[in-house]
């Protein structure tokens, strides 16, 4: 065998190139492998796509029996116990099928352009619109322009009913059958037929839905006659009926009609001329809009309150909890055949609607008016001008909008006229709106379950649907409400506070801040309990808990726990930095407000121990066929334990009570509120005031074993003080207590349930310990009474203020060692403020107040006698009487001769010789 070098390197080669071969073929067999794998794959894939898509079209609805023309189901509201109460789709407000022919070409012209520009060449669906909107999403992570053809939209609307579905899986088999649909629809209908029940399906805004409807409402006038102008406005809603609504927000919808015609010039619909010509007519454009919406408001029966916050909430849901647009929300509710079932008790609703607007229920004082105003007018040169209350404001440099009578407004405005008129000036139109000031809104809520039972969201006449509603929409300082929520809530629940904790009511400050005292206004009252503070609705008092005790952080915390929605931890006004967090929270200094709706459900949280329940309109939605297609959802959570509430519910029950402390110099914060029936019942007012201490808005919330009611009341222009008299300051509880002993007759007068882990003891008010027998109650300025307390909060000592002192019976002086006479009166162990308070009279100073009896000194001593023997001083012994001094003085040697309260025969009254009584503190 040759194993030359050649022979060895041609072996090697040999050897080399068989593994590279063996190499190939294992690489060829794995690719073989990997390509079988992936062929089965794409077909196992594209088989069950297949299967997914055959049975997602499988389940569609038959081409055959597609209804594309509108159906128009009403949607009906109905009260708790099933009663219907407002329909949302009345004769004339829903829709008015036109013919094809009836249809303006600018108008057919002008939705195309605006919402499928390819509407008259794709077959059904926008395939290029679809791949725009992918790239969109690819791209920016959201669809920036929408696919959905015409075609399209009239099948979600008439065929899915607006899309009911829940889930993004359940919207892409909608999405898909829908497209599969138009496809099929775009073959069997006429592009005519597709257009003319899309232009009588789709919302554009103010219940109208259709576009016959619409010109109606916003033109007053059939839509035939529409002109270029008029049609774009009308094209340019259906993006977003809210948004661009053109009575509402003419501004937003005159940008988006300026689009629709430039889609329109773009698109060679119009000429750069008939563009013009159209935006010439936009300042007239929409005066006549407003000018058709004050006829229709006057003719228009509205809504009632109730409703219009069933519709917000229900709108809301709608978005929220299935997902719908805010169009397809507003098209759903008004033309979905909806099912509404509300919380409404109805008995409830009247007797609310009554007593809010009896005149019987308020003083003279509060019947006065405000006023809203246009007039339209063509002046002598040719000029249009619209002028409001606003310029009646301005041009008669007026202060105040609000008058005693309606003759006093037809006066003031006669003379704006004048003012502004001339003779050859002609007025086309003027609409004059009264609303009774002050007003007032009022709530019902049952408090196990958190359904709003009545709501009246004004006084006086409703002007149109969905208007202000002051029940839920106005936000104003909630006042000393705001103590109980923020301040003794969070005291008594987690910072070991009782209802017998005491702070003092003297001058407060606090990082600059310094609080005002409005009531009382000429006093400062020193020591004063946690109850004391609820009960007579002390300002300082609640301050002092809330920065020493509580923390702002936490009550602020404690706010939102309760439902306060309005709360801003910070937020830039102006330039300037705006907080709710100081020390004015506890008094509902904030920056925002409080709406009556969020201040109730907090107060309603503690008439159900604790448990905070979403206030809520309704309870359930239906389809027309009776499927229940969305239930309230709720948030409900524990805020503060059942004990916590038992306490506050305590406190606020004595605020309603006359002779809740034996001060006789005010009275408890809501007396005037309490019920005729006997029934229990708790509550607390709030008074919001200004800086130059003018009232601007009252408030009581209160509640039963039964109910919770919320009333605010003030002007609608929150600048306007109230009337500072005792009917102005009380009117709103005189409200409250007319509604509640109404809702109350016939039910049994129980007490509110008492938590197991209540205790009780008898305890000072003075100082909220545990009262010494025989000594707190001597004070007729202090009172021992039964408090309620948390299990483990019971004070264990005893009250260390009160003190008996030892005076002079003859000078009423402190005695001294040598006075024959003497008789024991209270006083204060405390320190002594720089403030004059109801206590400094009644502080022991020792050396000043009282002073030392200076009357009776020591005797003169024995005159010194000569050394005697000690035979000689067995003769004579001193007498008693003669060291009796010398004992005392150099036993007392100036201490202080008081008996300590806690020591065992400290009953104030004790006596020496004289048997003088024993004096008492006089009540100031």
């Amino acid at each position: 065998m040759n194993y030359g070098k050649e022979e060895v390197r041609r072996l090697l080669q040999n050897r080399n190139n068989a593994g590279k071969k063996m190499t190939n073929r294992v690489f060829l067999h794995l690719l073989k492998i990997v390509f079988l794998v992936i062929v089965l794959g794409a077909c196992v894939a594209g088989s069950f796509a297949m299967g997914t898509i055959k049975g997602i079209i499988d389940t569609s609805p038959e081409p055959e029996s597609l209804t594309v023309t509108p159906l128009g189901i009403a949607s009906g509201i109905y009260d708790a116990n099933g009663n219907l109460k407002e329909s949302l789709v009345k004769s004339g407000a829903n829709r008015e099928p036109v013919a094809y022919s009836e249809i303006p070409q600018d108008l057919i012209n002008a939705f195309v352009a605006i919402e499928d520009e390819r509407f008259w060449t794709h077959e059904g669906v926008d395939i290029r619109g679809v791949l725009r909107s992918m790239a969109s999403l690819l791209l920016s992570g959201r669809i920036e322009s929408g696919a959905s053809t015409i075609t399209q939209q009239l099948i979600k609307n008439n065929v899915f009913e607006g899309g009911m579905e829940r889930g993004w899986g359940a919207r892409f088999i909608r999405k898909f059958q829908e497209q599969y649909l138009a496809l099929r629809l775009d073959k069997e209908v006429s592009k005519e037929d597709i257009l003319i029940n899309y232009l009588n399906t789709i919302n554009l805004g103010q219940n109208s839905l259709g576009v016959q409807v619409a010109s109606q409402r916003y033109f007053g006038k059939n839509v035939s006659e529409l002109n270029l102008s008029e049609c774009a406005a009308l094209a340019g809603i259906t993006q977003n009926p809210y948004r661009y609504n053109p009575i509402t927000f003419p501004e937003n919808n005159a940008v988006r009609r300026l689009s629709v015609l430039n889609h329109m010039e773009d698109q060679g619909y119009i000429t750069a001329e008939q563009k013009a010509e159209a935006l010439a007519d936009t300042e007239a454009l929409y005066e006549r809009i407003r000018e058709n919406n004050l006829v229709i408001q006057e003719q228009k029966t509205p809504y009632t309150y109730f409703t219009d916050a069933v519709i917000t909430e229900v709108l809301n849901d709608l978005q929220t909890e299935l997902g719908y647009s805010e169009a397809d929300a507003y098209t759903m509710l008004y033309s979905g055949g909806l099912h509404i079932y509300t919380t409404q008790n109805s008995d409830f609703q009247r007797v609310l609607d009554e007593e809010v607007n009896n005149p019987a229920n308020y003083p003279e004082s509060a019947f006065q008016w405000s006023f809203s105003y246009t007039v339209n007018a063509t002046l002598a040169d040719g000029r249009d001008v619209t002028y409001t209350e606003n310029h009646v404001k301005r041009t008669l440099n007026l202060s105040t909008l609000v008058y005693d009578s309606q003759e006093e407004i037809e006066e003031v405005i006669a003379a704006f006229k004048e003012t502004v008129f001339g003779a050859h000036d002609v007025v086309a139109d003027e609409k004059i709106t009264y609303t009774l000031q002050p007003q007032l809104a009022a709530i019902i809520m049952d408090q196990y379950t958190g359904q709003v039972l009545a709501i009246s969201g004004g006084r006086g006449d409703k002007a149109f649907s969905r208007s202000m509603n002051r029940a839920t929409q106005t936000y104003r300082s909630p006042g000393s409400t705001f103590k109980i929520l923020t301040t003794f809530a969070p005291a008594l629940d987690i910072k070991g506070q009782t209802l017998s904790s005491v702070q003092q009511d003297l001058p407060f400050s606090y990082q600059g801040f310094t609080m005002k005292n409005w009531w009382p206004s000429n006093m400062w009252l020193g020591n004063c309990t946690a109850r004391q503070a609820i009960v007579y609705s002390m300002n300082v008092v609640s301050a002092n808990f809330l920065v020493n005790t509580v923390g702002i952080e936490t009550g602020f915390e404690y706010a939102e726990k309760f439902g306060i929605s309005s709360l801003v931890r910070e937020k830039e006004i102006g330039g300037r930095i705006y907080s709710d967090l100081g020390p004015s929270l506890c008094l509902g200094g904030l920056t925002n407000g409080a709406n009556l709706l969020d201040v109730t459900g907090a107060f309603a949280a503690i008439a159900d121990q604790g448990t905070y329940r979403e206030p809520i309109f309704y309870t359930k939605i239906t389809d027309h066929e009776g499927n229940v297609i969305l239930e309230k959802s709720q948030d409900v959570h524990q805020v503060i334990q059942p004990s916590t509430a038992y306490l506050l519910t305590s406190a606020m029950a004595d605020s309603m009570k006359d002779g809740s402390f034996k001060q006789t110099y005010f009275k408890p914060s809501s007396m005037s509120a309490a019920l005729n029936n006997r029934m229990t019942a708790a509550g607390k007012s709030g008074t919001a005031t200004d800086n130059a201490g003018k009232d601007r808005d009252y408030w009581f919330i209160g509640y039963t074993p039964y109910y919770s009611m919320g009333v605010w009341s003030g002007f609608d222009d929150g600048s306007i003080p109230l009337q500072d008299n005792v009917e102005m300051n009380n009117y709103h509880k005189t409200v409250w207590k007319a509604v509640m002993d109404r809702i109350h007759a016939g039910r049994e007068v129980i007490d509110f349930p008492v938590p197991d882990d209540i205790r009780t003891a008898k305890v000072c008010s003075l100082s909220g310990k545990l009262a010494v027998p025989g000594v707190c109650e001597q004070d007729p300025n202090c009172q021992v009474y039964e408090e309620y307390y948390a299990a483990g909060t019971v004070p264990s000592e005893y009250c260390s203020i009160h003190a008996i002192i030892h005076m002079c019976s003859q000078t009423h002086e402190e005695a001294n060692a040598y006075c024959p006479r003497t008789y024991d009166k209270l006083y204060y162990l405390m320190p002594m403020t720089d403030v004059i308070t109801l206590d400094s009279e009644y502080i022991y100073r020792p050396g000043s107040s009282p002073a030392k009896c200076t009357e009776h000194e020591a005797p003169e001593p024995p005159p010194t006698l000569p050394r005697t023997t000690e035979a000689d001083t067995e003769e004579e012994e001193p007498t008693e009487e003669g060291t009796e001094g010398f004992e005392d003085e150099s036993e007392t040697g100036g201490t202080l001769p008081y008996i300590s309260p806690t020591a065992p025969g400290g009953t104030g009254e004790s006596e020496t010789e004289s048997g003088a009584p024993a004096e008492t503190l006089p009540v100031p």
